[in-house]
């Protein structure tokens, strides 16, 4: 097992529209280091056409409330970022607040991984949404990301069904 270690000099700031290009860039890595490692269900022509789907969601979203990116930085290099939308939801007895968040596209660079940047920009996502009272979190973990996401408390929910139509 590799050592994690930190780099002292990962700043973690709020995304600006010209870091867009580069995140989509890593959302589509994501999702081809998935299918690598877990198998794909997505074709070649559905992943080169996920970079360009995905600025256009995050220049749409950039304009809400609803959506915030985060980004980790070495310096000037861009090299890790991570993803929150936040979404009306219906009441449930556990969470009153009718609100809840999707965290997606965390992401490191390779050259990058095992220094905590992962884990940074988790809890950075999470003091937001404890300081704005979003209490339901949900994300898509990775067989990689699994580990990190446990040690902060989320779990599999063997209730939810999904279909993509």
């Amino acid at each position: 097992m590799q050592k994690e270690y930190r780099l002292p000099d990962i700043t973690i700031e709020s995304a600006q529209t010209a870091d867009f290009p580069t995140i989509a860039q890593f959302h589509q890595e994501m999702f081809r280091e998935i299918a690598r490692e877990e198998g794909s269900p997505w074709s070649e022509e559905t992943l080169s056409a996920l970079p360009s789907a995905f600025l256009d969601y995050l220049v749409k979203q950039s304009s809400t409330q609803d959506t915030m990116i985060w980004c980790a930085r070495h310096g000037q290099t861009l090299v890790a970022c991570a993803c929150l939308t936040v979404a009306s939801w219906p009441p449930v007895p556990a969470d009153l607040a009718a609100r809840a968040g999707l965290i997606h596209t965390i992401y490191v660079h390779p050259e990058y991984r095992r220094r905590g940047i992962a884990r940074q920009l988790l809890e950075t996502v999470l003091e937001y949404c404890r300081a704005r009272k979003v209490r339901r979190l949900q994300l898509g973990a990775s067989k990689a990301g699994r580990h990190l996401y446990e040690k902060f408390g989320f779990a599999p929910s063997g209730s939810r069904m999904f279909v993509i139509l």
